[in-house]
C-alpha cells in the first residue's frame, strides 16, 4: 500500500471458534463475507467451511497466526483476502482473543472481522483542502462510533480530543480571515 492510500477499518461483524468442537460461529455481516449461510453460521458450522473463502495465497499467514496461538499467543491479529461472492475479493483483518481451559488447552477464540479494504485519498487536484478536512473530520466520528461500540473507552477519548484539537485549527483558521489550508 502507498504512502497515498488510506485503510477504512469497518467492522464487518464478530465470530467465535469453539475449538474442540470445530465449530465456527459468526453474525450474518461475516457469514455474508465468508459465503456461509446465515441459518448455519449462526447456529455453528465447520471451521473448513469458513476458511474455503480465504485467498489461497493468504492460508498459510492465517495457519500460522493459529498455529501461534496453540503455542501459548493470546491474541490473534491477522490480515488476509477473502473471496466472498457478494462483496468480491476483500481485505480484512481478524482481531480476537484466546480463551483457554485450566489446564491452558484452547477451548475458544472470539473476536471480530474488519474490513480494511485500501481506499485511495482524493489527490491535490481532486476536491479541496475543505473537502478533505471535512473526510477527516467524517472518519474520526466514524472511529469514535466503533471504539464506542467495541467498548474502546479510552480510544474514543483519544479521538474526541483528535476531533477538538482539528476544531480549533480549523477556527483559528476562520478567525484569521484565511481560507482554509
Amino acid at each position: 500500500m502507498s504512502a497515498d492510500d488510506k485503510v477504512t477499518h469497518e467492522l464487518v461483524g464478530i465470530w467465535s471458534w469453539q475449538v474442540r468442537s470445530d465449530l465456527v460461529i459468526a453474525c450474518a455481516q461475516v457469514c455474508e463475507y465468508v459465503n456461509v449461510p446465515v441459518a448455519q453460521g449462526l447456529h455453528g458450522i465447520a471451521s473448513g467451511r469458513f476458511l474455503s473463502a480465504i485467498h489461497p495465497d493468504d492460508i498459510p499467514k492465517l495457519a500460522r497466526s493459529i498455529e501461534a496461538v496453540f503455542e501459548g499467543s493470546e491474541f490473534v491479529d491477522v490480515d488476509y483476502r477473502v473471496i466472498s461472492e457478494i462483496h468480491g475479493t476483500r481485505w480484512v483483518r481478524s482481531s480476537g482473543r484466546c480463551f483457554r481451559d485450566a489446564s491452558g488447552a484452547p477451548t475458544h477464540i472470539s473476536g471480530y472481522l474488519t474490513n480494511i479494504e485500501p481506499v485511495e485519498l482524493p489527490h491535490d487536484d481532486v476536491g479541496s483542502a475543505e473537502d478533505l478536512q471535512n473526510d477527516l473530520v467524517v472518519q474520526l466520528v466514524q472511529a469514535r462510533a466503533i471504539a464506542n461500540r467495541l467498548g474502546a473507552e479510552m480510544v474514543g477519548k483519544m479521538i474526541d480530543a483528535t476531533l477538538l484539537e482539528f476544531g480549533h485549527f480549523i477556527a483559528k483558521v476562520l478567525k484569521s480571515g484565511k481560507q482554509r489550508p
